[in-house]
């Protein structure tokens, strides 16, 4: 979506829906020229005549001035330039004769011009990005939350962008109490940790800014960004409403807000991270930080008879086949067919034969495996999993990048000697890569 139909359509949409930018800028000419038109005729009604000319610029004109109050500059400049088709169709429409000829001439011609400075606007636009990553569900009736009645909960998390530094707030409010955790862990915040969290009660006076943070996430939308400037690695900033009354669950994504400009997303920011952990400048938490790429830093987790690493060895670095037998630490190994076999068989995951382009039939070698619902359980939620056991599966990638995509993994004795995860799909030994290539390493052990 280009910054001409983002801002015309946020503008717009405030008085009436369009189903593109041209007819909403066609529309406004059109007002323009046929008000102007039909009323040149009655000069002698001038108040009429200015009343209704001037109804649809003065009603644009308040938006306006209302966004630039706001200090919305983006919907205020659009605003601006709304009036200035609406005076030229007017313009237009003032001069135009029905029985001259040239005065037909012109008018295609003014068309013409309109039509193909939108073509120019809609396939070549300026560098505009827009800021704001806005994810809207229905709220599960099940939700655990639900279930104990509460009003809404507000999620906080931010971190940097390796996940290493990462602060938490579990905001809780039913009736006229609030209930608060923080969680502050390096090397990154597991599942599991939110519900060891430990709450306090806030004291009633924290209402009002806990009401203005709930409306303004409600009353987000996207701000527009110079797209030259775009950042992508800096800070993680995310927060989640649920609202439970309305059964409505909303996420905003504001990663890198402070490096933009954008008023709004920052407001929530400084709104939301007052009730995060306070900064933790000491020398020893500094220095925990730097380590938490080290191969003994690496933090634990029991899933059965298993001790698996809760991260990446050495987050996102792939390693060659004759690299990643030696990767481990003492006591350690590289997790092969078998370990990953066990870790899916005790979480309940299905094994499935699969054949390249026709069904499974009894007796036939299965081409590979899939493990279903294994990817589910296992990915980290911004993977399109639920993270249950604290594993925290990241697309991390392999050889070819496919960071964001996919993450591939050692696992010797398999099918293909590799187990992959993919955003959309199941754990599965066939991936289309090759024993050459480089992979991701998950170091275990027997408990």
């Amino acid at each position: 979506m280009t910054y001409t139909s983002i801002a015309i359509s946020q503008f717009l949409n405030q008085f009436i829906s369009f189903d593109s930018t041209e007819e909403v800028l066609g529309f406004i000419l059109i007002i323009g020229f046929g008000l102007a038109l039909l009323f040149r005729k009655f000069p002698r009604k001038k108040a009429v005549y200015w009343g209704v000319m001037g109804f649809v610029p003065a009603l644009i004109l308040a938006k306006s001035v209302f966004h630039f109050i706001a200090s919305d500059y983006s919907l205020f400049a659009t605003g601006i330039m709304l009036l200035i088709i609406y005076a030229v169709g007017a313009i237009v429409g003032k001069i135009f004769k029905i029985r001259k000829k040239k005065h037909w001439i012109c008018l295609v011609a003014l068309l013409l011009i309109f039509h193909t400075l939108i073509a120019f606007l809609k396939f070549y636009p300026p560098m505009i990005d827009t800021f704001g990553e806005i994810s809207d569900e229905t709220l599960e009736q099940d939700s655990a939350y639900t279930q104990k009645e509460m009003d809404y909960t507000l999620k906080i998390f931010s971190s940097d962008a390796w996940f290493h530094d990462a602060n938490a707030a579990l905001i809780h409010i039913k009736g006229d109490s609030i209930l608060s955790c923080q969680l502050k862990k390096p090397c990154g915040i597991k599942s599991a940790d939110y519900d060891s969290c430990q709450y306090i009660a806030l004291d009633k006076s924290i209402f009002p800014q806990i009401d203005s943070l709930k409306d303004a996430i409600e009353n987000y939308q996207e701000e527009i960004i110079d797209g030259s400037r775009v950042i992508l690695d800096g800070y993680i900033f995310e927060i989640t409403l649920f609202d439970y009354k309305k059964k409505q669950k909303r996420h905003l994504d504001f990663g890198n807000a402070y490096l933009q400009d954008v008023p709004k997303a920052q407001a929530i920011t400084d709104m939301a991270s007052k009730f995060l952990p306070p900064k933790d400048n000491s020398s020893a938490y500094q220095d925990r930080l730097k380590k938490c790429d080290d191969n003994t830093s690496n933090q634990t987790i029991s899933i059965g008879d298993q001790t698996w690493f809760a991260s990446d060895l050495e987050s996102e670095k792939i390693y060659s086949a004759e690299e990643a037998e030696h990767a481990c630490p003492d006591g350690f190994h590289a997790a092969n067919i078998s370990d990953w076999e066990k870790l899916f068989k005790f979480i309940g995951a299905t094994r499935e034969c699969k054949n390249f382009g026709y069904d499974y039939e009894k007796g036939t070698e299965c081409d590979y495996h899939e493990w279903t619902d294994a990817g589910f359980l296992l990915k980290s939620k911004s993977f399109g999993g639920v993270d249950r056991f604290g594993l925290s599966i990241l697309p991390n990638g392999d050889t070819f990048g496919n960071a964001g995509e996919q993450a591939t993994y050692w696992a010797k004795g398999g099918k293909d000697d590799w187990i992959c995860f993919t955003k959309s799909g199941n754990a599965s030994d066939f991936c289309g890569q090759d024993s050459g290539n480089k992979y991701l390493v998950r170091c275990v052990k027997p408990r």
